[in-house]
């Protein structure tokens, strides 16, 4: 499998997210960086691409529970995603790769807006705005966050090198591999917005056969239920 690169992983994620705001699948935006962030276990460099945000890393999490919505609002308050979609749920990614090209960590989340929000409101207020005006309201969507993580260091028995976490932070189901930006975006789209997907699927249906980093399931977890996946190369117009 060929090595990877920090920019290209930008450039993947940025070519994403430009097609999202001129297709009006998401409201904002921010910009995408690659910065150095130390060595792997390998004593390799490590960089980390990620979305710019006015939110310092150690308040990225208010708490270290389950998400809710105090924690979308300060997301949404601090700017802290990559993407607004638009019926304003979040999109967060990050991807640790080294020098050499190989991927050594990433998170990828999607955190639905709690909130039914009237359609065409965004078009008339400001994504803040539009939130504050139900903050405190009954129109509540009770829907989870979802999350692939890519994290072989913390690796163990019960926390699966590559995992997809939903409801809690105890429920991790263990992925054959790393995921790719563009095949999180196709899930993503394939499972909250169908309709958006079938009207785009000439970039959801190529995305959801883009791979990123070698297979990584356990023996343990290949005998559990799990999460898999082709993790080879392959363009197809199956939607």
């Amino acid at each position: 499998m060929p090595a990877t690169s920090a920019r290209a992983v930008r450039d993947d994620i940025q070519n994403a997210l430009d097609y999202l705001l001129d297709a009006d699948l998401c409201l904002a935006t921010n910009p995408v960086d690659v910065v150095r962030t130390g060595r792997s276990r390998k004593g390799v460099p490590v960089e980390r691409v990620r979305f710019i945000s006015q939110v310092r890393d150690e308040a990225f999490l208010i708490s270290h529970g389950h998400p809710g919505i105090d924690q979308y609002l300060a997301w949404v308050r601090a700017g802290s995603y990559s993407a607004v979609l638009f019926d304003g749920s979040l999109l967060q990614f990050t991807y640790d790769i080294t020098t050499r090209g190989e991927v050594v960590g990433h998170r990828l989340a999607y955190m639905p807006c709690p909130y039914d929000i009237e359609p065409g409101l965004f078009a008339q207020e400001s994504l803040l705005d539009a939130i504050d005006l139900y903050e405190g309201s009954e129109d509540i969507l009770m829907r989870s966050q979802l999350r692939f993580d890519y994290d072989p260091e913390a690796s163990s028995a019960n926390h699966p090198a590559a995992h997809f976490t939903i409801n809690s932070s105890h429920c991790r189901i263990a992925c054959v591999a790393p995921i790719h930006v563009l095949r999180f975006l196709d899930f993503i789209f394939r499972h909250a917005y169908p309709t958006q997907r079938r009207f785009h699927s000439p970039f959801f249906a190529p995305a959801a056969w883009r791979h990123i980093g070698e297979p990584v399931l356990s023996d343990d977890n290949r005998s559990l239920p799990h999460l898999t996946w082709d993790v080879r190369s392959r363009m197809s117009s199956v939607t």
